[in-house]
């Protein structure tokens, strides 16, 4: 019995000890102080804009805003017409899982989204897609 209890015993405590060494890896690697979240850019500049597909907001992320987001909710993977698959991320207005990277219409520089809600693939945003003549090269 009291071998039973000291070998059950050393299993508490090595698997205490394993979990919090798991613990201090697990802080130095995503979130501490020398992690790659805290080398990831967080000013103005480095920022992108994102556009939701559900309610159409507009909102700009730093890389380091962009992981906690996908740490703390689960993006998912979309398809995009020709282009494959992109990410997805939460909206902040309406939650859902639709926001992605915007492009910039090379027309009037207004984000859009490349692929719309009809799945095909665009070179403006809407309003300029709609307003481009015969003649308009994309």
């Amino acid at each position: 019995m009291a071998i039973g209890l000291a070998s059950r015993t050393k299993q508490i405590v090595y698997g205490g000890l394993i979990a919090a060494v798991t613990a201090v890896v697990v802080y130095h690697v995503v979130g501490g102080a020398r992690g790659p979240l805290a080398e990831m850019p967080d000013t103005p500049e480095s920022a992108q804009v994102f556009i939701c597909s559900a309610c159409g907001k507009v909102f700009t992320l730093t890389p380091r805003e962009r992981a906690k987001l996908m740490a703390s909710s689960p993006a998912t993977q979309a398809e995009d017409g020709s282009r494959g698959r992109s990410l997805r991320l939460p909206c902040p207005a309406c939650g859902k899982t639709a926001a992605a990277v915007a492009a910039s219409c090379p027309v009037c520089g207004r984000p859009y989204l490349r692929v719309g809600n009809d799945g095909q693939l665009h070179s403006r945003c809407p309003p300029c897609e709609a307003g481009r003549g015969k003649s308009d090269k994309p």
